[in-house]
């Protein structure tokens, strides 16, 4: 998912890498580098050379910091790789930061050499076969007869962290992603294959520079396990010199504490837990926040059904949302607010059963208020013999147009009740209607009194 970002106190890409991979054919490069904050994706150029060959390309859209070139010439003798971090303007148009770029030169050609100096130098003198014998058949007098070498020594057993991962471990923690996450899937197969695991797919094994690399990008605890048990591994089959080796008794011993010691459980799918935030008056939004418990390797997509009592134009149903790696998220639910008064209602969130999580017993659901903000209308508590507007006009009506001063006070008394009488009449009080029935002693100006009196109690409480 492509986000906007803005780059605030930038820094360049830091601990570039650039290594030949271990295995064959040789025409791969394996690249490694620190992930940049903000950054959505990453552009890997590489120019190479080699005897009577030059090859060159660039890779974009890599979301991870690690990556292997397949340069398709196993002759190079130096490969140079640029990576360039890849943001989004405010316009959604992605763009290469070229001012936070690292570069790194590899020298291919120190292999060979390597490999010459420790199958011997060449034009280095060979004893003849004559010299030979005689030098394994005649020992010096004074020299102490020597053991035969002995033909099935033991394995060196490496010392692994307490934490060490296993390929069971691994394989449990890819099996549970979804089929979505191809990227998570990719990464956990490279160290399977780096622990010997045959994944049945092309990918490389990974390094433990590179495991370090996701584990710092992700901080992710189990990433970092996989980091630290690899580099226990490379350490043990690349010892450096002059590095003591277990002598074959210690290693018998170190084989018999490590076998003893139960194998590690395995990570159980993580548990997602809802809570409610505050409580909200209609027209905002009810927020709700999910949590994993551990955090997922990678984005987890998790099942949330909303319901809603009161009508408060609440979206309803199942929807998806995506737990990053961080453990947690954000779920906002709208509302609508209107004019009406009603009583106060909820919206509920419920986390549903999916693939690659559980749902919390105790936490599962969680629900928000939603405050009616709208006054509630009065319901005037009208006499027994309440007069209605249409009673009044009759009356209003029935006088000749001589009775100015009656049609006039009937008009009043229709303002009163909320009849537009297309006059200039100001509405009538219910002291005022009192007043005329008392005058007139007049039964429908007593009745007009009363209703009045009543809406006026309703509007004046």
């Amino acid at each position: 998912c492509w986000t906007h970002v803005r780059i605030l106190d930038p820094e360049p890409i830091a601990n570039l890498t650039v290594v030949p991979w271990p295995g064959d054919p040789a025409n791969f490069t394996d690249v490694a580098w620190d992930a940049l904050p903000g950054a959505v994706s990453y552009q890997v150029s590489y120019e190479g050379t080699g005897t009577g060959r030059n090859v060159s390309g660039t890779l974009g859209g890599i979301v991870t910091p690690v990556r292997q070139i397949d340069h398709a010439y196993a002759g190079l003798t130096t490969i140079t790789v640029t990576v360039t971090p890849e943001y989004i303007d405010p316009g959604g148009n992605v763009f290469l930061a070229h001012d936070l770029a690292a570069t790194d030169t590899l020298d291919r050609s120190g292999g060979t050499q390597q490999q010459d100096q420790q199958n011997g130098q060449p034009d280095q003198d060979q004893p003849s076969q004559d010299q030979a014998g005689q030098d394994q058949q005649s020992p010096k007098p004074d020299d102490e007869p020597q053991p035969d070498p002995d033909p099935d020594p033991e394995p060196v057993v490496c010392a692994l962290p307490d934490d060490a991962v296993t390929a069971a471990e691994i394989t449990g923690w890819r099996d549970a992603l979804p089929g979505t996450a191809a990227a998570g899937i990719t990464r956990f197969n490279r160290a399977l294959e780096a622990l010997g695991v045959d994944t049945g797919t092309s990918v490389t094994a990974m390094t433990a520079a590179q495991a370090q690399g996701v584990a710092d990008w992700l901080g992710n605890a189990r990433w970092q396990r996989i980091a630290s048990t690899l580099t226990a591994s490379e350490a043990c089959n690349n010892p450096q010199p002059g590095q003591d080796q277990p002598s074959q008794d210690q290693a018998g011993q170190d084989q018999g504490q490590q076998s003893s010691q139960p194998d590690p459980e395995p990570q159980p799918d993580p548990e997602i837990s809802i809570t409610a935030g505050n409580d909200v008056v209609e027209g905002e939004d009810a927020v709700f926040t999910l949590t994993a418990s551990p955090a997922p390797a990678a984005d987890l997509d998790v099942i949330v059904a909303v319901t809603a009592t009161g009508d408060y134009g609440v979206i309803t149903g199942t929807r998806t949302v995506t737990v990053p790696a961080a453990g947690d998220v954000t779920l906002a639910v709208a509302t609508v607010g209107d004019g009406v008064d009603e009583p106060d209602g909820a919206v509920t969130a419920a986390v549903s059963a999916g693939g690659g999580y559980t749902v919390s017993a105790s936490r599962g659901s969680a629900a928000v208020r939603v405050a009616d903000d709208d006054s509630a209308v009065c319901v005037p508590q009208l006499p027994t013999d309440a007069v209605t507007a249409a009673e009044v006009t009759g009356w209003r009506d029935a006088l000749s147009s001589a009775a100015a001063a009656g049609i006039k006070r009937f008009n009043r008394a229709l303002e009163a009740l909320g009849v537009d009488t297309g006059t200039s009449v100001t509405a009538m009080t219910a002291a005022q209607a009192q007043g005329v029935a008392d005058w007139l002693g007049n039964a429908r100006w007593q009745r007009i009194a009363s209703t009045l009196t009543a809406f006026e109690a309703c509007n004046n409480p």
